[in-house]
């Protein structure tokens, strides 16, 4: 549980440092969760992540 607690640890500085970016393959209003969801469970695979954009 220690290795998991220390990648975690590293991953969230990587993040702040800005030395770790996620991919953000694409953003969707809050009102697209349908869409969303449709076009990620009828994609090939994950190529980033798929976000819900409030402000949208």
């Amino acid at each position: 549980m220690e290795e998991w607690q220390a990648m975690a640890e590293n991953v969230a500085r990587g993040t702040e440092e800005g030395w770790i970016e996620p991919f953000m393959d694409r953003v969707y209003p809050l009102g697209g969760a349908k869409a969303a969801h449709h076009d990620l469970i009828n994609s090939k695979g994950a190529k980033g992540n798929i976000t819900l954009d409030p402000d949208q």
